[in-house]
């Protein structure tokens, strides 16, 4: 089965991904060999967003550049690349919007 909490996360968070709709905000999402494919090809249907599907060590590579080991886990940019928040667990909707917001 897929991440449980990830799921969970991703569902609480729709509304705040669909408050960014059209104002130049990316979500990405990635995961990896450890979701199995089928299930992760049927569900990124219901998420929108840019869905990627990793490779154990490109995961792992990711993990090491940003300093992080659970799921699931929130990178946040800024307009010109740079990290603003790195958190582990889904911080809630007020938080994500206020943290995407201060990013712009």
């Amino acid at each position: 089965a897929w991440c449980s909490p990830c799921l969970k996360s991703m569902k609480k968070s729709e509304i705040v991904r669909k408050d960014f709709d059209n104002k130049e905000v990316v979500f990405l999402y990635f995961t990896d060999e450890s979701s199995p494919k089928k299930i992760w090809e049927q569900k990124i249907y219901e998420i929108s967003g840019e869905q990627y599907y990793l490779t154990a060590n490109e995961m792992k590579s990711i993990e090491k550049i940003y300093n992080f080991s659970g799921i699931p886990h929130y990178l946040i940019f800024d307009k010109n690349g740079i990290l603003k928040y790195n958190h582990t667990s889904f911080m809630g909707n007020e938080n994500m919007r206020k943290w995407i917001k201060e990013s712009l």
